[in-house]
């Protein structure tokens, strides 16, 4: 369910345009500069049992194609300022949510579609993704799961939890990680040792990461909560 797309934005941006502002982005930042008016947006389709959606962005539709429950854009570049976001069924002109958000010059965001395919809603990230200390990565925690209830994340084997108490639409902030080839990382009831569900992951260097913990706690079927794994960085 870790599926990564690509999408077009109002910029339509090339791969060496994409460096070229991030490199722009970097320095910005550094000269503490707002003059570069664009932001970044990655986007996440969490929102179980509804197939497909259209996503526009001020009405206009910026999808190559509708994107599918599980799967997540990579980054692309859009104008800053307010902007609002909507998602349609695939084809259709009925909106099934809508949300108006303010990016910030020079930022990095990450929408999610979750709730139910009745209701769905976004949730809006700032994503920090600047460059962990030598030889370690950084990763954090959105739970999406609609009836799960707060979870704890933890590593299988490890008596501290790595998030703890982590509410339905929320995500953490950033945690340093030490590099591994494989890593079993399980999500909990808060308050409940039984395991609801789990991954093994690999943590690279330098990376950046978010887990997502997606799907319904009382579904058997495709839309049965998960963990899955998005490279920020």
């Amino acid at each position: 369910m870790n599926n990564k797309n690509s999408f077009i934005s109002p910029l339509s941006m090339s791969i060496g345009v994409l460096l070229s502002a991030a490199l722009t982005f970097a320095a910005c930042k550094k000269n503490n500069n707002d003059s570069n008016p664009i932001a970044a947006l990655s986007i996440s389709h969490a929102a179980p049992g509804f197939p497909a959606y259209d996503f526009k962005i001020n009405g206009v539709m910026v999808l190559r194609r509708p994107l599918k429950y599980g799967t997540y854009l990579d980054y692309d570049f859009l104008n800053s300022g307010k902007q609002e976001f909507s998602v349609s069924p695939k084809g259709s002109m009925e909106v099934s949510a809508r949300s108006t958000f303010t990016l910030k010059p020079q930022t990095y965001y990450s929408i999610y579609i979750a709730d139910s395919a009745s209701k769905p809603a976004f949730l809006l990230t700032e994503d920090d993704l600047s460059a962990p200390p030598a030889g370690k990565a950084k990763i954090r925690f959105v739970n999406l799961g609609p009836d799960a209830g707060p979870l704890d994340l933890s590593v299988s084997g490890k008596d501290s939890l790595l998030f703890s108490k982590t509410d339905y639409r929320t995500s953490t902030e950033f945690k340093l990680i030490d590099t591994t080839a494989a890593l079993k990382m399980q999500i909990t009831e808060t308050g409940n040792a039984n395991v609801l569900s789990s991954t093994t992951i690999k943590i690279e260097k330098n990376r950046v990461y978010t887990l997502r913990a997606t799907g319904l706690k009382t579904a058997t079927d495709s839309t049965k909560l998960g963990l899955s794994l998005i490279t920020n960085r």
